[in-house]
């Protein structure tokens, strides 16, 4: 089985007004996260629960997510654009 992303309900009101080309831009991504969900970054954070948040660099996009192996989904936590 495949893993699939699942997004933070702010990733999701992030995503609706943006342009058609950069929402596709970002999913991309995070499917390409999804298909390998054990990709290191140099860049954490830990959330306030203990766990680990990757940064993931997509142009002028870091995407926050973390991998939950035992349901074999991505969670995309946070959305933030570059400036």
């Amino acid at each position: 089985m495949e893993y699939i992303y699942v997004l933070d309900c702010e990733v999701c009101e992030q995503l609706f007004p943006i342009a058609k080309r950069r929402r596709e831009f970002l999913v991309e991504h995070f499917q390409a996260i999804a298909a390998n969900p054990y990709l290191k970054s140099e860049n954490t954070l830990v959330d306030a629960t203990g766990r680990t948040i990757y940064e993931y660099f997509a142009g002028r996009w870091i995407i926050h997510w973390w991998p939950d192996h035992a349901v074999k989904e991505v969670r995309i936590v946070r959305v933030k654009l570059i400036r």
